[in-house]
């Protein structure tokens, strides 16, 4: 794997040298984009990762938003959980009454409002290996506790997708109406351990978002990227440990 990281870091410095360069696709999927067209790789949806066992994650400088880890949806008493819970608990959207939403940012530490008349909560059951997702009322009383994520999917999603990690970072320019990345620097890590995982969502620092988006007329067609694991870039070093590239290649 450290041939793997050493060779990515060789690239990396490939397009640091060539500078500023132009986004090859507008909105904010632009920067990694085109760091990954760069690469030679073609976009796709696969949970493996991005580039020989390393998930490439690139942001813009000076950011502390949140960085998805993986997708994965939960479990629960429907085929299609997510499905159900859109049915149940989606709202209309407020500048176009013909399309409905089920967007949420959800936490362990505290209960998050969902629409008008709901509210979302997680919660780490240790005793039965599950990340249950808490759906309330909007005074506060439980409707339910069916949806859940395993222990056991969620250790093999994380070390799947996430055992290595580079992290990019670009400035950011306009410049006659078209936006340029400069990507200035990669640091790689390495995964700590589940538990480091577990305990995060306990404290509130991985979260689990929700954009789901369907009909309001009632259908069994929605639009979802799925349930999203994600957490701060200022929180990486909670759940991965740096890994140091030498110049002669070594990795410590």
């Amino acid at each position: 794997m450290y041939e793997n990281i050493f060779e990515l870091n060789n690239k990396f410095l490939e397009i640091n040298r060539m500078g500023w360069i132009r986004s090859r696709r507008k909105g904010s999927t632009g920067i990694g984009y085109t760091f990954e067209s760069l690469l030679g790789k073609n976009e796709d949806s696969l949970s493996l990762p991005d580039f020989k066992g390393i998930e490439i994650k690139t942001h813009r400088k000076n950011s502390f938003s949140y960085i998805s880890l993986f997708n994965y949806n939960p479990i629960g008493d429907s085929s299609y959980e997510l499905l159900r819970l859109f049915n149940n608990y989606s709202y209309l959207h407020p500048n176009d009454k013909n399309i409905r939403f089920l967007c949420a940012n959800v936490f362990c530490n505290y209960v998050k409002d969902v629409g008008m008349n709901y509210k979302f909560s997680l919660k780490v059951d240790e005793l039965e290996k599950k990340v249950f997702l808490l759906v309330y009322d909007r005074c506060g009383n439980l409707i339910e506790k069916n949806s859940y994520w395993s222990f056991e999917t969620l250790k093999e999603k994380l070390f799947t997708k996430m055992r290595f990690l580079a992290y990019v970072e670009a400035n950011c320019k306009v410049w006659n109406g078209c936006e340029y990345f400069k990507y200035d620097k990669i640091t790689f890590y390495t995964l700590k351990d589940f538990d480091s995982f577990i305990n995060l969502i306990k404290i509130g620092k991985i979260r689990v978002s929700f954009f789901i988006s369907g009909a309001a007329c009632g259908t069994d067609c929605i639009n979802t990227h799925g349930a999203s694991f994600s957490i701060k870039t200022e929180n990486l070093n909670l759940l991965f440990d740096p890994i140091s590239v030498t110049p002669l290649g070594l990795a410590t």
